[in-house]
This record gives C-alpha cells, structure tokens and sequence, in this order.
C-alpha cells in the first residue's frame, strides 16, 4: 500500500527479528486459526473452521467474513516474519504497528478508501492479575510465569492484543470482512466462533463494526472478572488490617495491589477513550449509510454505547477501591507507628527505672570507694571494722537523698507541699 502516512521503517525491527537483514524473504510457516464464513448454493451461510500456515491463506476462497486469530504482533524470532506477510497481505497501515512497538496503552484508527478498502483499529493492554487461593482459602496475587520472583502480590504480567477489521467497499464484488484478532483470548475466541450465521449478511456484512462491538464487550467482562479478583484479595488485607497484627500485610504487599489498582484505573480510563472515538468515528459512518443497513448500524451503535457504560462501571469500582487501598494504607501506617511508639515507651520505662536504680546507688558506691580502705581491716583470720564506720553512714545517705532531690526538682520541678513552704517563706520574710 503506497500512502503519504505509510512509514516502512515501522517494519525493520520485524526483519531485523526475522531474517537478521533488512530483506524480505519468503514467509514462515506458522500456523494460523481461521474461521471462515461462506454462502453456500441454498444461500444459507456455514462457518468452516480452519488451521492453515501463513502463506496457504493466499490460496483458500475469499469468504464472506474471515477472522484470523494470530499471535501477538510483537517482532520475535518465531513469527516476525509471518506477522510481515500479514501486514503485507491485508495492507495493515503502519500506524497499526507503531501502536504495539510503542506499547501504548491503547489506540484507534480508521482509514477509508484504501485500495478499494476501509479499515480500522485499535489496540488493548491491561494488566494481568492471576489469584490464587491457599489451603485456608486465603486470596492471594502471584506471578505465573515460570522461575518470576515471586513478591508478595507481585504480578509483572500484562494482558496485550490488538485487532485491525478491514471490509471492501467496491459495489463490484461481493462482501468481504477481514478480521486480524492478535492475540486474542480463548473466550474471545469461543464468542466469535459462536456468531450466528443468520447475522452475517443482516449485521456483520451491513455493519463491519459490530465485530468490534463483540470483542470490546468481551474484554469488558474480562476486565470485570479481574477487578473482581482483585477486589476478593482486597477484602482479605482488609480483613487482616483491621483485626489480627500477626496477620497484617506488610507494605511491600499494600504497595503492589496499590499499584495494580493503578494500572487498571489506567487500562480502564484509556479503554473509555478508545471507545469514545470508535464511536464518534462510527457515528459519522450511521450519517451516511443506507436505509437498508441502517437498523444494523444502530444496533452496533447501541452496543459500543454499552460496552463504554461497562468500561465506566468498572472505572467508577476502581475508584472507589482506590479509595479504600489508601485508607488501608494509612491505617496500617498509623498502627505500625502506634506499636512502636508502645515499644519505645516500655523501653523508656525500663531506662528509666534503670536510671533510678543507678542514681540510688551511685551516692554510696562513690562513698565507699574514697573510704572504703580506711573503714576495713583485713586480718588472716577476721575483718575488723573501723569505729568511724558510722561516718559512711552519715555521708552516704544525706549525699543520697541531695541527689535524688535534685533528679526530681531537674526532671518534675519541685514537689507541691515544698513549693508551698517555700512560697510561705518567702511571704513570712517579705518587706510589708
């Protein structure tokens, strides 16, 4: 496809993965899924569900609407250069490849009138959040990808695919409805596997974009369930935070639901947006088709209208448990502070209980060591003690009780009947 917005650079990464060299060579024989539906003599449509390489595609019969499921659309060893042929093939514009090379969170596109064809696009990541449950049925986030360091609700997987529909416009031949679904999900999969055949020529072929309002719809309930799951381990910290210590999350744990929080508000606000412009897009189209297709076009309207209003659902109960994960947060910060603080104040009971003992006995070890030699006579058979004994005595326990005194008027001030004498004192004596 020769076009003013065609960047052909977008694909050397693919040959450089491919071939190691910036040339085309013939393409790889990975394997494909594709359902195709045909009309058959009688005029009724029957779905012919297929496996094929890469290149065998060129030679089966154009269908009526053919959905291909492929790997994801990222250059690898392994299918970058069957991924080439496919772009090559239905003419995927490369702005259809920057989207995934520059891992955006999402994107829509549309180009009309394009070697007799329209086409559009959009691609779609999410993060991924695999629940488990342990033996007491406990909720609990894990990496699945085998020999990941597992953090405690650590999950550094992603949910990726991208899906490009292009249709023919030309009035010459019949219909034909392409669908490129990268990495798509088995659910996905069964629910396009299951479109009636009936629809076909009153929905699919009036209105290309009703495939797209079953695959947004899909990815609706999957983002669903995963906010459901992360919500049931939510439920579990917040359960622990609020009664047993033992059992509280650590931080490096609130951290990472936090953060997958985060990543689906993001997946979920961007997913709104995508559909807001398919669906602008989509509007223009309903201004200008014809009466017979129009019922098809606003029954694909009205779909897109709901599978943004689930995407705003799921928004809105991510804000909320937003909400909730920073009050969780907090509170499981102020109690770690309140238990320390306990510690601390039985620390600073028991020094000070140890000062106390010292400052007891600090008067008299003072005492005894300046006159400890002259208070005891050490004879071979008994010790013999001075008669000025009674002077240790006499210095020990006054100096005592002087520095007692001084600890408590340093440390309290002085005691209340004390200070009162002493007020009175000094009023007795006071100048009239």
């Amino acid at each position: 496809m020769s076009s003013i917005f065609q960047d052909r650079s977008l694909l050397d990464p693919f040959k450089r993965e491919a071939f190691g060299q910036p040339t085309l060579l013939t393409p790889h024989t990975f394997t494909v899924d594709v359902l195709d539906w045909v009309q058959a003599p009688d005029g009724r449509y029957q779905l012919i569900p297929r496996k094929v390489t890469v290149p065998e595609l060129e030679q089966l019969p154009v269908p009526v609407l053919r959905i291909i499921f492929s790997p994801l659309d990222l250059p690898s060893s392994a299918t970058a250069e069957g991924l080439l042929w496919l772009f090559d093939h239905y003419a995927a514009p490369s702005a259809f490849l920057a989207g995934r090379l520059r891992s955006v969170t999402h994107s829509f596109g549309a180009l009309n009138s394009i070697n007799g064809y329209n086409c559009s696009w959009f691609h779609y990541l999410c993060k991924n959040i695999t629940v488990t449950h342990d033996a007491p049925g406990n909720a609990r986030i894990s990496d699945p990808r085998p020999g990941a360091p597992q953090m405690q609700h650590g999950d550094s997987t992603w949910i990726r695919s991208g899906y490009f529909l292009r249709w023919a416009v030309s009035s010459n031949g019949g219909p034909e409805v392409t669908l490129l679904c990268f990495e798509a999900s088995k659910f996905l999969k069964e629910r396009l596997k299951d479109i009636s055949p009936s629809s076909i020529p009153t929905n699919v072929v009036r209105d290309p974009y009703s495939l797209f309002a079953i695959i947004l719809e899909e990815l609706s309930l999957q983002m669903d369930n995963t906010v459901w799951d992360v919500m049931d381990v939510f439920r579990q910290i917040e359960l622990n935070t609020l009664t047993t210590m033992k059992d509280r999350e650590s931080f490096t744990g609130l951290h990472n639901v936090s953060k997958h929080i985060l990543f689906l508000q993001e997946s979920a606000e961007a997913t709104m947006l995508t559909l807001k412009k398919l669906s602008w897009h989509h509007q223009r189209i309903l201004e200008d088709v014809p009466d017979g297709d129009r019922h098809a076009t606003e029954m694909a309207q009205g779909m897109l209208t709901h599978a943004e209003t689930q995407f705003q659902s799921i928004s809105l109960r991510l804000k909320g448990l937003g909400k909730r994960m920073d009050n969780v947060i907090a509170l499981s910060f102020h109690l770690v502070t309140q238990d320390g603080n306990r510690i601390m104040q039985a620390d600073s009971s028991s020094m000070a209980t140890i000062a106390f003992v010292t400052l007891v006995f600090l008067p008299v070890s003072t005492v005894s060591t300046i006159f400890g030699n002259q208070f005891f006579n050490f004879d071979p058979v008994t010790i013999r003690t001075s008669q000025s004994f009674w002077i240790f005595w006499v210095v020990s326990i006054p100096l005592t009780l002087l520095v007692l005194l001084i600890w408590r008027v340093f440390t309290k001030g002085l005691p209340p009947g004390l200070y009162d004498a002493f007020n009175l004192r000094r009023g007795r004596w006071s100048p009239q």
